[in-house]
Formats: structure tokens, sequence, C-alpha cells
């Protein structure tokens, strides 16, 4: 048995963070044993409202598949055989249906735009490839975890902490404060979750927008 350190969630300015990719993944070689960089990919029900969010977040996406093939690239270039493993990956949102990080191990992984939760799972079954949910406190509508249509064949983890905050607890010093959503709702933590029976793992992901992994 041995401990491997992984960072599951990070972003660059291939979408719409900063540093780059070279960045990334330097650092991660240097400090790391796994690294999935998960640029944004989708956002299947953006707001109708705001014109502004909805360009800036569309300006990302239209990078991260321009770009996509180069990401591939990178994943397969940078992987050391037996000491460092990389992961194609991206990431999906939407506010029904709460944001997941996927994680693909198909030789052929493609970046797809799905309109639903049923049409990712779909394809994720396809691409061998799982979804590890995101910042599941937030309130339902507002990007939190839709727990009742958790497949955990398809994630068989859910990602405890990020940049976000704790998702596992609503008690905690360090709550779901540095965003718009809401903050974190209780029967959304994943330990009410876990105190009605749900049996899941855990993750933790840095969410970095800095290029920064681990």
């Amino acid at each position: 048995m041995a401990i491997y350190w992984a960072d599951l969630h990070n972003h660059n300015n291939i979408g719409y963070g900063k540093g780059s990719i070279e960045r990334s993944y330097a650092i991660a070689r240097s400090s790391l044993d796994v690294f999935a960089f998960t640029p944004h990919g989708w956002w299947s029900d953006l707001p109708k409202n705001d014109s502004k969010i909805t360009d800036y977040h569309v300006e990302g996406f239209s990078r991260v598949q321009k770009e996509w093939g180069k990401i591939l690239e990178f994943a397969k270039e940078m992987e050391i055989p037996g000491r460092f493993v990389t992961i194609p990956s991206y990431e999906w949102h939407s506010n029904t249906w709460g944001d997941y990080c996927i994680l693909i191990s198909s030789d052929d992984p493609h970046l797809i735009r799905p309109q639903s939760l049923t049409e990712l799972k779909q394809a994720c079954r396809m691409m061998q490839a799982i979804m590890i949910p995101h910042h599941c406190a937030y309130p339902n509508g507002k990007r939190g975890t839709a727990w009742n249509l958790i497949d955990t064949e398809l994630s068989p983890v859910a990602e405890i902490f990020s940049e976000h905050g704790n998702s596992l607890e609503g008690i905690t010093p360090l709550g779901m404060y540095k965003h718009s959503m809401g903050g974190s709702q209780t029967s959304q933590t994943i330990m009410s979750q876990l105190q009605k029976g749900l049996i899941i793992g855990f993750s933790a992901g840095t969410d970095n927008h800095f290029g920064h992994p681990g």
C-alpha cells in the first residue's frame, strides 16, 4: 500500500483561468503523482438574463474546444509511466444538476456538450469516464448537486472540499462564502447524504484558476 497525491480539479488560461498549460504540468510533475487538468467544458443552462456572464463563459468554452487537441496532447506527452499519471478531463456546469469534473479513461476522449444530466451520464458510460460532483453543498438551482440523481457507479466519489469551501459539513470555519451561489445548505452537504444512507467516497481538489495544481 502507498499514498499517492493528486489534483483532480484545476484550471489555467485554456478556459477562463490564468497561467499556461506548460506551467500547470511543470508544477504538477514536481509535486504530484496524478494530475487532471479540468478545463471548463460546458454550461448547459447558462443564465439567460446576464449577457455579461454568458458571453464570458461562452468565450472560455470556445477556447477549450479550439485547444482540445493540445489538451489531449499534453496529457499524453507529460505522463511518466510508473511515476506521474495524467487523466484527460474537463468540467461540466449546471444550475439545475450541479457541476461535475469528468475524468476520462477511454483511449479516444471527446469534449462533449450534453444539455442534460441524463445525456452526460450516457456519454460518460461510453467514454469510460467518472463524474465527480463539485461544490456539492450549494443549494439546488444554484449549481448544487442533484443528490436524488446521483449514480455511484459513475460518481464513486464526491468532492468534499475545493477553493469554494467545505461541502462535507455545514458548520465549519471554511464555509462556502467566496462565490455568489448563496453559501452552503445543510441538507445539501455530503454529511447529510451519508446520514441518509448514501455510500460514496471522497475527493478534494484545488479548483485553482491560476495554473497552480496541488
